[in-house]
């Protein structure tokens, strides 16, 4: 996806039914959304994490994190905007039905 050029129509078309009709970029924000420690959340933009704290460790080892977050920077573009990548208001996450909804800023 990385290697799609961006700035043709050809390229445009076939980035959009790559990232958004088949679904990649909805799946990579479904796999974070589940996943990511909820004491993440509350952290200001730049903080440095633990590593090493035992609510973050399992999250960071887990086998697919580095290829979803590559996925996720290759279906992002400057057109992309926050609330795209934002929960959507009626999403109910299936490990915790009381956590807060994840919202993105840029």
């Amino acid at each position: 996806m990385v290697a799609v050029p961006r700035h043709s129509r050809n390229g445009s078309l076939l980035r959009q039914k790559i990232v958004h009709e088949a679904g990649i970029l909805e799946t990579c924000l479904h796999f974070l959304w589940e996943t990511t420690p909820t004491c993440v959340l509350d952290f200001e933009e730049g903080t440095t994490l633990n590593t090493g704290d035992p609510e973050i460790a399992p999250f960071l080892a887990l086998p697919a994190l580095p290829h979803i977050l590559q996925a996720l920077r290759a279906c992002l573009g400057p057109e992309e905007n926050a609330e795209s990548l934002s929960q959507p208001e009626h999403y109910k996450p299936i490990s915790d039905s009381n956590r807060a909804r994840i919202t993105a800023d840029r």
